[in-house]
């Protein structure tokens, strides 16, 4: 049993990312399932120009603050290029540690051949594993597109997501996979599939918060915009800008003010002290 909460194919799974403790206390607040710290928080939050920038440290700085945020809701939290790169089990093992010492419950591991050992390393010392496969982004030569609409591609996420299974994953994660794909995998799968721009027919749902909240660059198809709050956050900084500059704010309404009396024998103090 993973901490918090007992994942199964038999309810529905909603997962969104938070790299932050106020977003992590909202996602809290309704209940939501799972909290992915993802290392999408490099271009979406840290400014890097890609997800493989990311850092061990990264990871932990961040989960540390959206478990303060989420005291109480699964985390699960991406092992970052860094450690996989390294092609290292022991080397992964000890990054996915350090990771759940932050305060993350689980990992995700993003799968292709040759990393399989990594995620047996980790769920070696006791560490829940969710295994992503289809789109990797964290894979330097994988196109940005769909993936498995070839039969060879197809076969092989196929055969990863089993792989996965049978080294001991407990959800597998897939990402830009033809509906009907995603659909196989569940239904041949013992464990909760969750999905991102793969359909309905997943256990459950993960998306990226700026995805579904206005703040990214364009709308994904995967994605939907569910409420556009950078809309009126970009007209609260305009308005706040703007009564700056006219030295309409702060009034009198948004200060304390200091007894004359002691006013006073304050400006005497400080003209002598000058």
């Amino acid at each position: 049993m993973v901490k918090n909460i007992q994942f199964s194919k038999d309810f529905p799974i909603a997962m969104v990312t938070a790299y932050d403790a106020p977003t992590a206390r909202l996602a809290e607040s309704v209940q939501m399932d799972i909290i992915l710290v993802g290392d999408s928080l490099g271009p979406n939050m840290l400014g890097y120009d890609s997800v493989n920038q990311v850092t061990v440290a990264d990871i932990c700085h961040h989960t540390a603050a959206v478990r303060r945020g989420a005291p109480h809701t699964h985390i699960m939290a991406d092992l970052p290029w860094e450690a996989v790169e390294s092609n290292s089990p022991t080397v992964a093992a000890q990054a996915a540690a350090a990771i759940i010492a932050s305060g993350a419950d689980s990992i995700k591991v993003e799968i292709e051949h040759g990393r399989v050992e990594l995620l047996t390393k980790i769920v070696s010392k006791g560490i829940p594993v969710c295994a992503h496969v289809g789109y990797t982004p964290q894979s330097p030569d994988l196109a940005v597109t769909v993936q498995g609409k070839d039969f060879n591609r197809a076969c092989e996420i196929i055969e990863l997501a089993r792989i996965s299974e049978m080294s001991g994953a407990f959800m597998i994660l897939m990402e830009l996979i033809p509906a009907e794909l995603a659909q196989l995998i569940t239904d041949q799968s013992s464990l909760p599939t969750i999905g991102i721009g793969a359909g309905p027919h997943c256990t459950g749902q993960v998306q990226v918060i700026y995805d579904i909240t206005g703040f990214s660059s364009r709308l994904f198809r995967h994605a939907k915009l569910f409420a556009d709050s950078a809309t009126p956050m970009k007209i609260a900084f305009s308005e706040y800008r703007h009564e700056v500059h006219a030295r309409t704010f702060p009034t009198s309404e948004n200060c304390s003010t200091m007894n004359q009396e002691l006013l006073e024998r304050i400006s005497v103090w400080s003209k002598i002290n000058e």
